[in-house]
């Protein structure tokens, strides 16, 4: 809805169309679980993983794959974060447009903070600093909300700016590993960083 398809369309017919000429299977699925797909299989992750990706751009989403399957649910739902609300007096908008996509959009950060990524120098620093712990704090609820969700545990939090990068924790079944910047990429532990 928020890019304007609301429509219902058939793809089948053009799947088999498009697996009979290249002579393999053919899927749609949406740019969020397509992203999570990626990463999970270029992470080297296995049937026995978990792991929830989210996506802050258009709008926000988030792919969830558990025991290493994408989760889709019954109504091809699954992981549209950007619907939940941290809000008793929310009301659902008329747009499709959720609670948290709605705090999260280029307007509402350039309505709060006069902060606007898209310019040519980005914003002052203290600026993009405020925008950053906004968005930060909206994920972290979501996170943890999706955590709650799925019942499982997050192996641990990132390390703070600056401090030593602590020792890997084991590997305990239903953790979901955290991955985070570095610098030079993310990483989900010193062992396997890249």
């Amino acid at each position: 809805p928020i890019i304007g398809i609301e429509d219902h369309y058939d793809f089948a017919p053009c799947c088999a169309q498009l697996s009979r000429q290249f002579g393999c299977a053919v899927y749609l699925e949406n740019d969020v679980n397509a992203a999570t797909l990626g990463e999970f299989k270029e992470r080297g992750l296995t049937e026995q993983d978990d792991m929830a990706y989210i996506t802050v751009g258009t709008g926000v989403g988030s792919g969830i794959i558990l025991g290493g399957k994408l989760r889709r649910g019954r109504h091809n739902t699954a992981g549209e974060i950007g619907s939940m609300t941290f809000r008793l007096d929310c009301e659902y908008p008329q747009d499709g447009v959720g609670y948290l996509e709605s705090q999260l959009s280029l307007s509402r950060l350039e309505e709060l903070f006069g902060y606007r990524p898209q310019s040519e120098d980005g914003g002052n620093i203290a600026t993009r600093l405020q925008a950053a712990e906004y968005i930060a704090d909206y994920l972290a609820l979501s996170i943890l909300n999706m955590r709650a969700a799925a019942d499982r545990r997050l192996k641990r939090p990132p390390p703070a700016a600056g401090a030593p990068f602590p020792e890997p924790y084991p590997d305990r079944p239903g953790d979901i590993p955290v991955f985070h910047g570095k610098g030079d990429g993310l990483h989900r532990d010193r062992a396997d960083a890249r």
